[in-house]
């Protein structure tokens, strides 16, 4: 009997023990790998290497002044009859102005032909003149004066290249209020949406401005355009004037989330913490967006794994363990 109570009583303890030893080992549980700590992220190294977590640099970066425009490809349908018109009317001017000389020649050598048919050469060579110039006139009215002041060379190949489809003609309006004063600029466009971005060649200020948009307009030419590019297309353009620079910095552009309805990088504050930090989008190129947020000079910011950092930030505000 003696010797069952002193079993009993060994069980007890022994059970006691290690429901002292588990609560115990649970109380010294390790950390979680990714938590919130002070309203920054802590991934620990090994987490960071096990979700593939790559960082880069914030580079400081120079960025022409930009304006942002839309505008549309025009139709050269009406351009190229009314060039078709322009050259009937030069060469009914020069056949008109070959009769007027021959016939001076004859009424002068032995009057051969009447005066009345030299008056009517005349007035022939003045009709055709006349109907050149409203054509040029029309040409300036409808296009601008760059179709009317370039060279014939020049023009016929360009409607060479409009013709075959080699190259486009643009009209871009930009924002009211704003206004291209300067001449020493780039042109870059695409169609909204595409990640294309291609160049322009500025031709000169638009005669006429858009009913609808009401601002500047100037009209531009794209070689080699896109199947996309055809007449009727919209188009984003980007007008970045070469002497007027701003300084900021460049961010990579997967770096980017938005939440709320504002952006956000992460930046790293030290091996294992990382805070994310609002920015401003300013312009963007093809990989990275230039922001004049301010950032210390060796700012490196999460490219890979800052949405992980969103959860596991919006998982502590509600209460849950980051995974």
């Amino acid at each position: 009997m003696k010797g069952l109570r002193i079993a009993v009583v060994m069980a007890v303890l022994w059970t006691a023990t290690s429901r002292g030893a588990e609560e115990e080992h649970k109380e010294k549980k390790e950390p979680a790998p990714v938590r919130v700590e002070n309203g920054k992220v802590f991934v620990s190294s090994d987490a960071q290497k096990r979700n593939g977590f790559q960082l880069a640099e914030v580079t400081s970066a120079e960025m022409a002044r930009q304006i942002e425009a839309f505008g549309v490809i025009q139709d050269p349908t009406p351009l190229l009859l009314l060039e078709t018109e322009i050259k009937d009317a030069t060469a009914a001017a020069l056949i008109a102005s070959n009769q007027l000389q021959r016939a001076k020649t004859l009424f002068q050598d032995d009057q051969t032909v009447s005066r009345k048919t030299l008056e009517m050469a005349e007035n022939q060579l003045r009709v055709e003149n006349a109907r050149r110039e409203v054509a040029h006139r029309r040409m300036a009215l409808e296009w601008g004066n760059f179709f009317v002041q370039s060279s014939g060379t020049n023009q016929e190949a360009l409607i060479e290249r409009l013709l075959s489809q080699k190259s486009v003609l643009g009209r871009v309006t930009l924002p009211m209020g704003q206004h291209l004063a300067m001449t020493n600029f780039s042109i870059r466009l695409r169609i909204p949406g595409s990640e294309q971005w291609i160049d322009g060649l500025y031709l000169g200020v638009a005669p006429q401005v858009d009913p609808r948009l009401q601002g500047e307009s100037f009209l531009l030419r794209v070689d080699e355009p896109p199947a996309g590019l055809r007449p009727g297309a919209m188009i984003e353009a980007r007008i970045l004037d070469q002497r007027s620079v701003e300084k900021g910095w460049r961010l990579p552009a997967e770096a980017i989330i938005r939440y709320s309805g504002q952006h956000w990088i992460y930046v790293k504050e030290d091996a294992e913490h990382f805070e994310k930090k609002q920015v401003s989008l300013d312009n963007r190129d093809e990989k990275s967006w230039f922001t004049k947020t301010r950032f210390e000079p060796g700012t490196f910011c999460v490219v890979t794994g800052a949405a992980s950092l969103l959860s596991a930030e919006l998982q502590a505000a509600f209460g849950g363990d980051p995974e």
